[in-house]
């Protein structure tokens, strides 16, 4: 395929920002990995697929646990980045452009599948019925967020009141708020999966530079042209880095979705 990015929804092309999301976009933390392990989900030898792997982190995460792994995104440019980080590591990743709802995968090849951060920008029952598809006798399809908590005040709400001035978030990404997403429960039993799910929070470090970049790599922002983009930075500048300390770190939520 020609292009940058597939064209789904209307989905906004992350590949624009790749710079930025390879350098600010933090994955998840280790913490949820070793959850997964220890509910049986994740396990050495597994084959796993990671659907808009973004940059990776997902994807790599699972290498290094001792799985079989497939990265599947939409970007060109983030794929590329997928493969240079797995290089560097060592790491063997295949990599796969296609959407999560249409992959072109063989039925039933993998126990594990993974959406981490993404699962809003999919249709869902479309993705849903896809992973059903995908996944081998008693696999488990994981659908996980980190997002930041923006307490009212708060470093991280003053960044999302400049954020707000340049562009929007999808409704169901709830950013800012509880960060809980009962509506995917719905979704996935729908489609005839069990679900269970569990969340926590934990701090992130972050300084002014790295958290604007982290916000220039979002839906909201990672369109804009570069002189608007320069325009939000100077008003992030003014109105964030201006106004409060270096952050230092900055509370998050995981919260994770176990499909069977």
């Amino acid at each position: 395929m020609d292009g940058s990015t597939i064209n789904v929804y209307g989905n906004p092309d992350f590949g624009l920002r790749a710079g930025d999301y390879a350098k600010h976009r933090r994955g998840f933390p280790p913490s949820m990995f070793e959850r997964l392990k220890a509910l049986g989900v994740l396990r050495p030898g597994q084959r796993a697929l990671d659907l808009g792997t973004g940059t990776g982190s997902i994807a790599l995460s699972l290498a290094e646990a001792g799985a079989s792994v497939w990265a599947l995104d939409v970007s060109a440019p983030l794929l590329a980045v997928v493969r240079e980080r797995a290089r560097e590591a060592s790491l063997d990743v295949q990599c796969v452009r296609a959407s999560a709802e249409e992959t072109g995968l063989p039925s039933g090849a993998f126990d594990l599948v993974c959406a981490g951060q993404c699962w809003h920008w999919f249709d869902s029952g479309a993705a849903a019925r896809e992973c059903r598809r995908l996944l081998a006798p008693g696999g488990a399809l994981v659908v996980a967020h980190f997002d930041w908590i923006a307490a009212a005040g708060s470093y991280t709400r003053a960044a999302l009141d400049v954020v707000e001035r340049f562009g929007s978030f999808p409704a169901r990404a709830q950013v800012g708020m509880a960060a809980t997403y009962p509506c995917w429960l719905d979704d996935l039993r729908a489609e005839g999966f069990s679900v269970e799910s569990f969340s926590y929070d934990e701090d992130v470090p972050y300084d002014h530079r790295s958290f604007c970049g982290r916000l220039r790599a979002s839906g909201a922002l990672c369109a804009l042209d570069d002189a608007t983009l320069a325009r939000f930075d100077a008003e992030y500048a003014r109105d964030v880095a201006g106004r409060f300390s270096e952050p230092g770190a900055l509370p998050h939520r995981v919260y994770a979705i176990v499909a069977r």
